[in-house]
């Protein structure tokens, strides 16, 4: 960082990289702290006279990582050194990242103080400031914006760590003054698509059908999937569950464009072009049902196979249609109204005639009829009918393999218990969701739910709360994605309707820039159009970057918090280790210093434990014994008990049934949009929006450019690992050397990826294993770590209206040596 009030006093860049002992590298990591550590530390004030050395419960809290349980030593007030604790009830085994924590926390870009802008924004240029002119700032900024132009003129960006109780106080504020919330978009593609067949328990929960826990149910499993899943980069944790299982006797079956960890590993891999994935799974059901290997029970008992559909709605048949007046049932919880009994029809086969299908017991699962004047078929003959298109010999040249191979992989997807593993890189195309309604066709098909062994292993719980807590005057924030956020400030409209301008922005914890796809159109787009900015952070990312005042976080080892385990149905405890290091603040804290400045504290009276109390009490937590004091005894806590997953047959959708035909598609955010629905109530394939083959964009630029999760970073978590970025050494690209040849590339150079939205400069690693045609860089790092551009800014913002998920994969580039312009 620049200016002549250097917030990062004391060490520089250049020395603290000397007296960290690069060359230790990874090896180092859990050996304790470095001299440049402790003088950071030291600095920070961090001791405040607690002299001596103790060990506390520590947990990670990366977005979307597997919240792992280990002990944190912590010698004369610093946090030094992570180890596992082997009596945690899970996630026994911290990853790097886990390691390196300590590093981090006093990183050389650790926010300090708070800080405003005295230069242009992305100059880089601060002035340090107190807390008291900070929240002075800010509060009268949001009070006059909010008075002329009301809360939804604030726009909210936070990051993905709403599963941490302690970051609820700011949430709590913004539903009060009812701001526009800036939704992130990522990796929900696949999850709307699975849950628009298996239905979801709760709202804003990232759920899959499994089995729980991952590391005991993996070993009951003959087969597993591996849809271009990296486990052994991306959650490392989990990986020497599925090796101990393969040495077991479980097949690994490898589903990836490249070759990787997974595949070098798997009894066999199926290489795949990148954004095919749902044609493959429609072609292995069409191979399953004509090889007649389907699970006809499971499709018969438990999913929405034999309910009748009206060829004039393609909607179900309904008692109500037949002159059956429907009945009242429970109340609902959200509407506070009876909700409205109103069984399908079906096809009776004792009877040989229709009958409700609460009623029947023997139902046929295929054909067609004319029953009460209206024309019906089946759903499961709909879905066989509509997957007709994709037999193995009409697929292979899409998905780019054999038909043979497909009718391999469609006799191993029944050879159960089958579980499959997804990474998020398979759903990240404009047709993400259907590759995550493919799969679930799939497992319905193959009864490969509700056993053990069985199921989808991909669950990200987020963490309940008594939402009183969150909604304490019944208002709320208006949530916008990212995605269709430009378009609504160009028109001033949202769903139809005139919405405020938006004046100021707030970024908790986000990587909004940067982090989202196209990052120089976010910039032009939404951030220069901001008259204020504001963020709240432990590191200095380029969303604070291009900020005007930045306030110091505290992190998570500096509070004591709740947190909803990600992976895993669990909840748990982070005790307080150590205090909050320079000016830092808890998240909660920073919340009450703001509603007091706005005129709104008599909502934010009490303390950091009477708050976390107040969000544990709720009937679905207090119901198992979850409460703070219980939590503090045993740190973590499941909230869902281990087990089989709907091993009872209850599903929640709207039917109680497998919806593989969604009779009434909703798109995953509403957008107002008129969107035509037919083609979305059976799963589908359709290519990828850019990365194709013949699309103008790959006519242009002929590579595709896929991110990855790397085992240094979580998103942009972790881009401040000195230790671990020495691994990677600087931003780099992967690339086939077929494909570098062709350009005059050789491994080492400095190259550059561009499109007509950006450029990045990286450094070329040749590797075989990548399919030509495609490009690989690891995710996470920010733009001062580049020499020039950012491989962020290349991304489309395009979305599918369905989905409204980013499509970090579905990019199109060229690559040539860089000439070193454009710095």
């Amino acid at each position: 960082m620049s200016g002549t009030n250097d917030p990062h006093t004391g060490l520089t860049r250049r020395s603290f990289l000397k007296t960290t002992g690069l060359v230790a590298g990874a090896t180092a990591l859990a050996g304790g702290a470095t001299p440049a550590m402790h003088a950071l530390a030291a600095e920070s004030g961090a001791a405040n006279g607690d002299s001596g050395e103790k060990v506390m419960p520590g947990r990670c809290y990366f977005g979307g990582c597997f919240s792992c349980n280990y002990n944190v030593t912590v010698r004369d007030g610093r946090a030094v050194k992570v180890s596992p604790d082997p009596d945690a009830l899970f996630g026994r085994r911290p990853c790097l990242k886990g390691y390196s924590l300590p590093q981090r926390m006093y990183s050389q870009e650790r926010i300090k103080y708070p800080m405003k802008r005295v230069g242009e924004r992305g100059q880089n240029q601060w002035e340090r400031i107190s807390w008291e002119e900070a929240i002075a700032t800010i509060t009268e900024k949001w009070k006059g914006y909010i008075d002329q132009y009301g809360g939804q003129s604030i726009l909210v960006s936070t990051g993905s760590s709403g599963a941490r109780f302690t970051v609820s106080g700011a949430s709590r504020l913004e539903n009060i003054l009812q701001f526009t919330n800036v939704e992130m978009c990522a990796d929900w593609a696949v999850y709307h698509g699975l849950q628009r067949v298996y239905g979801n328990p709760a709202t804003g929960i990232m759920t899959a059908p499994g089995n729980e826990p991952f590391e005991e149910d993996i070993f009951n499993a003959k087969t597993v999937f591996m849809w271009g899943n990296n486990l052994s980069e991306t959650y490392t944790q989990r990986w020497r569950y599925l090796m101990e299982a393969q040495e077991q006797g479980a097949r690994i079956i490898s589903i990836d464009p490249n070759e990787t960890t997974v595949s070098a590993h798997a009894d066999e891999w199926y290489t795949v072009r990148p954004g095919s994935d749902p044609a493959l799974m429609l072609s292995m059901v069409q191979e399953i049902i004509a090889e007649d290997l389907q699970d006809t029970a499971y499709l018969k008992r438990d999913t929405v196979g034999p309910f009748l559909v009206r060829d004039d709605t393609k909607e179900f048949l309904r008692m109500s249609d037949l002159g059956v007046e429907p009945t009242e049932g429970p109340v609902n919880a959200t509407t506070k109204k009876p909700t409205m009994i109103d069984p399908p029809v079906v096809w009776d086969a004792a009877s040989g005639k229709e009958m409700s299908s609460a009623e029947s017991t023997d139902p046929e699962l295929e054909g067609s009829w004319t029953v009460g004047g209206f024309k019906v078929k089946t759903a499961y003959s709909l879905m066989v009918e509509s997957v007709q298109e994709y037999k193995p010999e009409d697929v292979a040249d899409i998905v780019d393999m054999s038909a043979d191979d497909i009718r391999r992989l469609a006799r191993l997807a029944v050879d159960g218990p089958v579980s499959h593993m997804f990474g998020l890189g398979s759903q990240a195309y404009d047709n993400g969701l259907q590759f995550g309604s493919g799969l679930g066709l799939l497992l319905a098909v193959t009864g490969m739910v509700g056993k053990p062994g069985a199921g989808v292993q991909a669950t990200a719980f987020m963490g309940m709360r008594n939402a009183s807590f969150l909604f304490p005057t019944g208002t709320f924030t208006t949530t916008i994605p990212v995605l269709h956020l430009p378009e609504v400030m160009e028109t001033g409209t949202f769903k139809g309707k005139d919405y405020p301008p938006f004046k100021a922005l707030y970024i908790r914890g986000s990587a909004l820039v940067g982090g989202r796809p196209d990052k120089n159109k976010i910039i032009a787009e939404i951030i220069d159009k901001m008259e204020f900015i504001v963020c709240l952070d432990v590191a200095f990312t380029d969303s604070a970057l291009y900020s005007d005042i930045v306030l110091p976080a505290a992190h998570y080892y500096e509070v004591e918090d709740v947190y909803g385990a990600t992976l895993s149905y669990h909840v748990q405890h982070g005790p307080k280790i150590v205090e909050p290091a320079f000016e830092a603040k808890p998240d909660l804290q920073v919340a009450k210093l703001l509603a007091e400045g706005l005129g709104i504290g008599a909502y934010f009276e009490g303390d950091d434990e009477s708050w976390l109390r107040e969000q544990l009490n709720f009937p679905a937590l207090t119901a198992q014994g979850i409460t703070l004091d219980a939590l503090r005894e045993k740190k973590d806590m499941r909230y869902i008990p281990a087990g089989v997953g709907y091993a009872d047959g209850k599903y929640y959708t709207p039917t109680g049934k497998v919806e593989f035909y969604c009779e009434k598609p909703l798109p995953r955010v509403d957008l107002g949009l008129d969107l035509d629905v037919a083609p979305e109530r059976l799963p589908r394939f359709y290519p990828p929006f850019e990365a194709w083959p013949g699309t103008d964009a790959m006519e242009k630029y002929p590579l595709i450019l896929i991110p990855e999760h790397s085992r240094g970073r979580f998103h942009t978590g972790g881009f401040d690992g000195v230790w671990l970025n020495e691994i990677e050494r600087g931003p780099i690209v992967r690339m086939n050397p077929d494909d570098a040849k062709a350009r005059g590339i050789e491994d080492g150079d400095d190259v550059e990826v561009y499109n007509d939205r950006g450029h990045g400069v990286a450094r070329a690693v040749l590797d075989a294993g990548k399919r030509p045609g495609m490009l690989q860089y690891p995710k996470g790092l920010q733009g001062r770590q580049y020499k020039s551009g950012d491989l962020a800014s290349l991304c489309s913002l395009h979305m599918d209206p369905f989905a409204v998920n980013s499509s970090f994969g579905d990019t199109c580039v060229e690559v040539r040596k860089w000439d070193g312009g454009n710095e």
